[in-house]
């Protein structure tokens, strides 16, 4: 007995049967009732499998309409103060999607009406994907909740999810799935179209984000607009928010709200780099960010602390391989500077294990194809020089 589902044994496991035993990379259907002790690992919990107090669910990937049953939470005993007894290192809210990506010589439109490029791809991508997986490389208790469609897309990130063992949960859109198209060029610089098909108005239910962020020790916004009215939450349960916010021009309202509300703000300088200084100061003058990072591509990054007057600049690292693709580098960068930030290192060694994360995701045709991990990434740290 069993269903197809990418890197799972795809077993049923019949109802009553488990019950201290472990549950490993197996699929769980309707009806199946699991035992108090069992172990999950690794396996994909379908909608109407109940998992009881008790169960030490590791690495299990729950269908949205699943019931995972944990013990009931312990509200905060005070305001500003989190606690939680099985927690998540990181909740990552927003930002899930695929990428077709079509590699071209120039990042151009060349004369004449059509062109032949190499095959054209499809990737489960987007920026929460690219930081939820990353985190989950790098062996952090990672949670991921967003919008899916019920459409092709959809189905292909829930399958993407249950063969990493990627922790998601996610609501129906009725928009569908967002998409990117993203232009390659011969020197793995992109350019990206993405369709922005939520509209403005939607937001991710409270309801439905509160028992996550509750379990969160750190949580990351995307800027996708469906979770921005989550900061009250965050700021009252005292945990520590972090966002991206991409080629931000330093003026759009909407990712100021991410910029002026997250303690650890990342950006990318492409579009402010002749009032860089000035942006930089904005965020950390005009909010509670505890400092901003401003990545530069081959020019390494730009770092402004609270109460600094002057940003830092870092160079970046030489690459150990060469660049095809730069899909991804900057949630790469974001991932393994926020890990090594959790591990309490100095923000300048944050800085070294965020571009030796960039530089490795350059190397990889495509979007989040490819993840260091934490063994990796430590020894790449270590062998890390400027670039030249």
């Amino acid at each position: 007995m069993g269903v197809p589902c990418p890197g799972l044994t795809s077993s049923l496991v019949p109802a009553d049967i488990v019950n201290d035993g472990l549950v490993e990379r197996s699929v769980l259907f309707p009806g199946v009732r699991v035992g108090a002790g069992a172990r999950i690992r690794r396996s994909v919990l379908l909608p109407g499998a109940t998992i009881p107090p008790g169960s030490d669910i590791d690495s299990a990937v729950v269908l949205e309409g699943g019931t995972v049953q944990q013990a009931p939470h312990t509200p905060p005993a005070t305001e500003g103060t989190h606690m939680s007894s099985t927690p998540y290192d990181v909740l990552v809210v927003g930002g899930a999607g695929v990428d077709t990506v079509v590699r071209v010589d120039e990042l151009r439109v060349p004369p004449g009406d059509s062109l032949h490029v190499p095959p054209v791809y499809d990737y489960v991508a987007h920026t929460g994907n690219g930081v939820a997986l990353g985190f989950h490389h790098l062996g952090l208790a990672t949670k991921f909740i967003d919008y899916l469609g019920d459409d092709p897309q959809g189905h292909a990130v829930l399958a993407a999810y249950a063969e990493r063992g990627l922790d998601f949960s996610h609501l129906v859109s009725p928009h569908g799935t967002p998409r990117g198209i993203n232009l390659v060029d011969a020197r793995g610089r992109r350019f990206s179209f993405y369709d922005s098909r939520h509209p403005a108005d939607l937001l991710l239910p409270r309801e439905f984000c509160l028992p996550h962020l509750e379990r969160a020790r750190h949580v990351h916004l995307s800027i996708t607009g469906v979770n921005r009215d989550m900061y009250e939450d965050i700021h009252r349960l005292g945990i520590t928010s972090s966002t991206d916010l991409h080629d931000w021009d330093g003026t759009n309202p909407h990712h100021l709200t991410y910029a002026l509300n997250s303690d650890y703000v990342f950006l990318s300088a492409a579009a402010v780099h002749d009032r860089l200084e000035e942006v930089l100061h904005r965020v950390v003058d005009e909010g509670r960010a505890r400092f901003v990072v401003a990545t530069d591509g081959a020019a390494g990054c730009h770092l402004l602390v609270r109460g600094e007057e002057k940003a830092r600049h870092f160079p970046a690292v030489r690459p150990e391989r060469p660049v095809v693709d730069s899909n991804g580098a900057g949630d790469a960068f974001v991932t393994a500077f926020l890990h090594a930030l959790m591990e309490g290192q100095a923000l300048q060694d944050c800085v070294v294990a965020g571009s030796v994360s960039g530089a490795f995701a350059c190397a990889s045709a495509g979007t989040h194809t490819e993840f260091i991990d934490l063994p990796g990434l430590r020894a790449a740290v270590a062998r890390a020089v400027p670039a030249g």
